[in-house]
Parts: C-alpha cells; structure tokens; sequence
C-alpha cells in the first residue's frame, strides 16, 4: 500500500514482515494485500446488512442449569447479555492494553510462534491494507509469568457461570490450546471452520463489532472445501450474506452482530466464520462436556493421539467410569495404563447434561 514505510526506514514494519513470514510463511509479504479488499469489501455496509438480518434472541440471565440443558448439552447457538457483567472491560480495551502493555509481546497464532510488541501490532492495527490482517491470538495471556502483562492483569477474569464447571480436559496435562485473547483489527477474521476436537465454544466480546455466521448442521448447501479458503471478508460478501436470504430457512446460516458485552455460544460441531467489522477485543474459551464425551473421545484419538495417551491416563485416575466409556487407546497407541474395561463393557449412552 502506498503508506506503507519501507522495511530500511521503519523498524516496526520489518518487525511486522517477520511475523507475517513466521504466521503465515506459504505467503509473500507482497501477496498480502494484493486481491485489494481493503477498497473492495465495504466493512459499513456488512454492519448495516448483518444488523437487519440478525434476528436471533439475547438471552438476559437464564437459570443456569437450563441453559446447560437447552443450549449447551443439545447444541443451540445462544447469545447472551450481562453474562460477563463481571469482567472489568477497561483493562482489556486496546487503549489499556498499548498504555500497560505496549512493551509486552503477544502471540499472533498457536502454531507458528510469531509474535509482536503491542505497540508495533497498534501500528499495523491502525494502518494495514492487508486482505486479511493479523490478529493476536494469545493463548497464554492467563498462565505466564515471565511478564506483570500477564500475571495479575489480563489473567484476571471468571469463566461466565454458564461455561463454568470443569470440562472433560480440566487438569489434563499438555491440554492442547483452548483459551485466548484476541485483538483484532477491522477486516480480520476466522476462515469458515470448525472448532478442534468436538469442543463448544464461548466468545465474550469487549470492544468493537463483529459479525458472524454459523452454519446449520445440515451443510449440504455449502462447499466446504472451497469455502473454507475464502478470507472471512470475502465469505460474507460473497456467500454468506445471500445465502442468509436465498437458502431454504433450515439451510441459512445464523447471521448474528455481535456487540460489546455479549458472548456468544457455538455449539460442538457447526461452522461458522467471523469478520471484524471494527477494531475489536474478545476472549474466548473452548470446552467439552460429559453429554458429548463419545464424539469428543473419538475426535481426539484421531486427530490429538498424543494428547489422548494423557487425556485416558488421567480419566483413569480421576474419572474411571468416563475410561471406561472409552474401553482404551487404539492398537499402537500406549498410555502405559491397563484399559479399565473391554470395550463391550463401556457402551453406555451419550444422555447426560452435567457439566464435569
């Protein structure tokens, strides 16, 4: 873009092309804003579009166990208000962050380890014309303590009382990663997709507008393998817009406009995509539940056969009976613990509601 400083005159934007190669290292720095969606895709008009087709309704202080029951346990898209009306929000808004935090680095995703300086991630927040900017995607921001960043500032929030509870991974060693802090700059998003290992997720969003879309679970009406190359941005103005209107209604997606001080649940299993229509802050948290513990246990052992070796060994311990449900790892798979019982003797049904 022709704002952009050149990499010799500006240290922050050779700090910004390093994170882009490590984050994303499949694509030239040049690429990023090639296909020119910062002039194309008009972030104005998805707000307008996104806020008259969201018609779904907010939930304000549900009775907590029927929630579990209504919407967790049988897979319902929920969104709910003054769910997290405990979070002190003004640590968490951009501002905050850049006045306590600038100096503090921040992961950008969970796989490649880039990372920035808030104060150079400020920066590109506020100029970039990328297709699909970077986001932070810290999902240590709660345990470090190599940074006063961390530790007694950020980490500071409750799981809102209707996700709360431990969930089947709790106290799992090595748990793959499952909460985040996500900073995002407008046009940024999620590409279409499904959450890792059959888990259910929550967003509480803190600053800003996003606008999401998730899918029924009957996915028929969609490409998915094509779709789910598309950048957020492109999906909606592309795809999922019309197919909010044209689609039978069984088959639409849930359009939802997330505002500030509401948190989303997505149910285990749907896809959905989200693009930020504004600079925005959100935390989010993945979980599992007893009622879907089969296909949980059976995502892990083929996706995370690592993790399920930790995963059977503590059920072993602490859970016997959800052990035993599982009957033991696969051929070739070892958790050095003897299986608790045959798999003839586990089969049981997936009915409970509970959280662990």
């Amino acid at each position: 873009m022709s704002s952009e400083p050149r990499p010799a005159q500006c240290r922050w934007w050779s700090e910004i092309n390093a994170a882009k190669k490590r984050a994303r290292p499949k694509i030239d720095v040049k690429d990023w804003s090639k296909d020119g969606l910062a002039e194309i895709v008009d972030l104005k008009l998805l707000l307008k579009r996104g806020r008259d087709l969201d018609d779904h309704k907010r939930l304000v202080k549900p009775v907590v166990k029927d929630f579990k029951t209504r919407y967790i346990a049988s897979k319902r898209v929920a969104v709910l208000k003054e769910a997290h009306s405990d979070l002190d929000t003004n640590r968490y808004r951009i501002a905050s962050i850049l006045k306590h935090y600038g100096d503090t680095r921040f992961y950008l995703d969970d796989e490649h380890g880039a990372s920035l300086l808030f104060k150079d991630f400020h920066r590109y927040l506020t100029s970039n014309q990328d297709c699909s900017p970077l986001m932070i995607f810290e999902c240590d921001f709660a345990d470090r303590q190599d940074s006063k960043g961390f530790k007694g500032g950020l980490a500071q929030y409750d799981v809102p009382e209707y996700f709360n509870g431990d969930s089947l991974f709790d106290g799992v060693p090595n748990r793959p990663p499952w909460r985040w802090l996500i900073v995002a700059p407008k046009r940024s998003g999620t590409d279409l997709h499904v959450d890792p290992l059959s888990t259910s997720a929550w967003n509480t969003l803190i600053e800003g507008y996003k606008l999401w879309a998730i899918l029924p679970p009957n996915t028929t009406h969609y490409d998915l393998t094509k779709q789910t190359k598309l950048f957020a941005s492109q999906w909606f103005t592309t795809i999922g817009l019309k197919s909010a209107q044209s689609l039978p209604p069984s088959h639409r997606p849930k359009i939802i406009l997330q505002r500030p001080g509401e948190t989303i649940f997505v149910p285990a299993g749907r896809y959905h995509v989200v693009v930020n229509l504004t600079a925005t802050v959100a935390i989010t948290e993945n979980f599992a539940v007893r009622a879907h513990f089969g296909d949980v246990w059976a995502t892990a052992v083929l996706k995370e056969p690592e993790f399920c070796k930790e995963w059977y060994r503590h059920l072993s311990q602490v859970q016997p009976e959800l052990a035993k449900r599982a009957g033991g790892l696969p051929e070739g798979i070892d958790s050095g613990v003897d299986v608790v019982e045959t798999a003839a003797e586990s089969q049981s049904d997936d009915s409970g509601f509970d959280l662990l």
